[in-house]
């Protein structure tokens, strides 16, 4: 008796494998590619990632699962022209010899700054009066 109904189970589970495995239970339709990290949502300290994932389902059906992840870092992005920009932590060298960090939540101006011909490295002169 037990043998029995232990081959019952065993012929029932192979049944049910090789019905998952027919091409006719498969999916024939084509799963379009991932989409590329976009960042759908940003502050000043953090910036949302995400993108989409498609997956093929019974009856030609395609589902979306979407992922994502939170950047966080404190100063990662600056508020100009009614938008967040990424912040840049660049010194720039101006025209008029001085230097400016401009591209980030805080700005800093340099009065002086010139270059060492040697070497080519730039020099910064900070002037503080008190």
């Amino acid at each position: 008796m037990k043998s029995s109904i232990l081959a019952l189970f065993i012929f029932a589970f192979i049944m049910d494998c090789s019905e998952a495995q027919s091409p006719a239970n498969q999916s024939q339709v084509a799963v379009p590619d991932p989409t590329p990290y976009a960042i759908v949502n940003q502050d000043a300290n953090s910036q949302v990632w995400q993108r989409e994932e498609y997956e093929a389902g019974t009856n030609n059906q395609i589902f979306t699962n979407i992922d994502s992840y939170t950047e966080l870092e404190t100063g990662l992005n600056y508020w100009r022209n009614g938008r967040y920009n990424a912040s840049d932590e660049r010194i720039e060298i101006l025209p008029n010899g001085t230097a400016a960090a401009t591209n980030g939540q805080h700005q800093v101006y340099f009065p002086c700054a010139w270059s060492d011909d040697q070497s080519n490295k730039v020099f910064l002169k900070m002037i503080c009066k008190a």
